[in-house]
C-alpha cells in the first residue's frame, strides 16, 4: 500500500532468505510480488546472521532492518512470530529519517 512513498524515498529494498534463489523466485511470482523490492538468497544465512544474529531452533528470526548513511543501522526489529512483521508505516518513517537522499 505505500509503494509509492517507499519509491520516493529512493529506498533500496531486499528480502533476504535462507531460501534457494529459484525457491524465491516461484515465491515472489506465486505472490505476485513486483519489481519494489529484491529477494536475495542466503543459504548459509552470513547476511543475516550480520543484521539480525537471532537463532532460534537452527534458523534465523525473521528481522526487519532499516541502513542510513555509512551503513548505521537506524531501525531493527526480530519478533517472535515469523508471521507478524512491522506495519510498512513505521519502517518508511525510519527510511525517511535515514537521511539519505
Amino acid at each position: 500500500k505505500l509503494e509509492a512513498e517507499f519509491a520516493k524515498s529512493k529506498a533500496m529494498i531486499f528480502a533476504v532468505s535462507y531460501e534457494p534463489a529459484d525457491k524465491l523466485k516461484k515465491m515472489r511470482d506465486a505472490e505476485k510480488l513486483g519489481a519494489s523490492f529484491t529477494f536475495l538468497s542466503d543459504p548459509k544465512g552470513l547476511l543475516s546472521a550480520h543484521y539480525s544474529g537471532k537463532y532460534e531452533q537452527g534458523y534465523l528470526k525473521p528481522a526487519t532492518v532499516v541502513v542510513g548513511k555509512g551503513g548505521k543501522i537506524v531501525y531493527a526489529t526480530s519478533l517472535e512470530d515469523y508471521k507478524v512483521r512491522p506495519a510498512a508505516a513505521v519502517v518508511l518513517k525510519s527510511v525517511q529519517n535515514t537521511g539519505l537522499k
